[in-house]
């Protein structure tokens, strides 16, 4: 099993109920800070945000407890800091882990780094709204051209400026 999860490259963890890591892939290992790396048992909170306490923030949900709560797959999306690094944003899917008896043993957890594609996105945006303005403004003045204000009359919420002294 750990060969077969190894060759993945999104990091996944088993965790147990009482927050352990079971069980974790070679991706997952890589992305740990060094520091949390220690003999002995390992939280998932303490690898994941560097924490004394399990996730309670009211941004970010613990997939486990929502997992344990509800029964069913959990999808959250988690802000991380590295050491050394910037915030790094990733979507987290939780599933349940069954006992043989089929009672919830933990969860499997899985993470994407959304951080670049979030980033790709700003820079798109930025440059879309960019090309628009040089689109419908006159390049020396920044001044709003014809284009713009034909743009704007057909437009069915178009209503006439009316000036305060009339």
């Amino acid at each position: 099993l750990q060969t077969v999860i190894d060759g993945i490259a999104d990091p996944i963890m088993a965790i147990s109920t009482d927050y352990h890591v079971i069980l974790a892939n070679r991706a997952a290992k890589e992305s740990f800070p060094k520091h949390a790396m220690q003999p002995g048992p390992t939280l998932c909170y303490q690898l994941s945000h560097g924490s004394d306490v399990p996730c309670s923030d009211n941004n970010q949900t613990c997939p486990l407890c929502e997992v344990l709560e509800t029964g069913k797959e959990a999808r959250e999306i988690h802000e991380h800091f590295r050491t050394g690094e910037e915030k790094r944003t990733y979507e987290i899917k939780a599933s349940p882990l069954y006992n043989e008896d089929h009672s919830i043993r933990g969860i499997i957890e899985t993470s994407r780094d959304l951080t670049d594609i979030l980033n790709s996105e700003a820079e798109l945006n930025e440059k879309t709204q960019h090309l628009h303005f040089v689109t419908t403004h006159d390049q020396l003045t920044h001044l709003p051209h014809q284009e713009l204000f034909f743009d704007r009359l057909q437009r069915p919420t178009f209503k006439p400026l009316r000036s305060p002294f009339f």
